[in-house]
């Protein structure tokens, strides 16, 4: 993902997932890859990541 007006990646997906103009109320899919990247990037930062998905 590219970064946007300096903030994490991470940081800009969970605020789009949050204030997206398209989608006033989140959908389940948004929420479900929101939270899948936000794992995944958990996982990154504690542990060096071996496999790529």
């Amino acid at each position: 993902m590219v970064e946007q007006n300096g903030q994490s990646p991470r940081a800009a997906s969970d605020q789009a997932a949050r204030t997206s103009p398209v989608h006033r109320a989140p959908s389940p899919m948004l929420l479900a890859e929101a939270a899948r990247a936000r794992k995944e990037r958990a996982q990154a930062e504690t542990q060096p990541q071996e496999h790529q998905s």
